[in-house]
């Protein structure tokens, strides 16, 4: 009966301590989220988001749009290819 004991406290520490570990990680990662919003309401960094921040998400979002139908392209005739290629022989009368 002891070592069922001992195995479950050891479990229960082990439990324990990982939760501890994740309370602390939300907490550093909470205490980040307060800070950079500090940091974005003073006026040079909020211009600073704004200027260089803004701009790059416009422009990603414009590369996405342009670059979608191309790798979509890409895929689909990437997956094609061989059977093309066996249809054009087959319509050309190549025997192979």
């Amino acid at each position: 009966m002891s070592d069922t004991t001992t195995t479950l406290e050891h479990a229960e520490e082990e439990l324990t301590t990982a939760g501890l570990a994740l309370a602390e990680t939300l907490r550093v990662a909470e205490l980040a989220v307060i800070a950079l919003l500090v940091l974005l309401v003073s006026p040079p960094l909020l211009i600073l988001a704004v200027v260089v921040i803004v701009p790059t998400l416009a422009i990603a979002a414009v590369v996405g749009v342009i670059a979608l139908p191309v790798l979509a392209v890409r895929h689909f005739h990437h997956r094609r290819r061989h059977h093309a290629h066996r249809l054009v022989h087959r319509l050309l009368g190549h025997a192979r």
